[in-house]
C-alpha cells in the first residue's frame, strides 16, 4: 500500500484508518519518511531514491548537518531510515 500511496500521491499520510482513509491529510512528518524510505527502497529502487531526494535531502544543510527545524525524534527516524539504506 505504501508504494502505491507514494506513487500517486508522492505523499506518505502520518495516520489512517484501518480502511487506510487518512485522518490528517495536513500534518507532515520527517518521521513517517525515515521510517518508511527502507522497506520503499526494497520494494521498488526507483520510488525509495525519489522519496529520498524529495523528503528526506530537504531536512539536510548544505554542510551535512540536520536542519534543526525537525522534532528530534523525526531527526532520529530520518538517521535510523538512512542506516538501513547504507547496509
Amino acid at each position: 500500500m505504501t508504494a502505491r500511496y507514494w506513487k500517486i500521491r508522492k505523499d506518505l499520510p502520518i495516520s489512517i484508518t484501518w480502511d487506510g482513509i487518512v485522518r490528517h491529510p495536513d500534518l507532515q512528518s520527517g518521521a513517517i519518511y525515515g521510517a518508511v524510505f527502507p522497506g520503499l527502497y526494497l520494494q521498488d529502487e526507483r520510488l525509495g531514491e525519489e522519496l529520498l531526494q524529495k523528503k528526506i535531502v530537504p531536512n539536510l544543510k548544505p554542510g551535512g548537518q540536520w536542519n534543526t527545524k525537525n522534532d528530534y525524534d523525526a531527526l532520529n527516524w530520518l538517521c535510523c531510515g538512512l542506516g538501513l539504506y547504507n547496509l
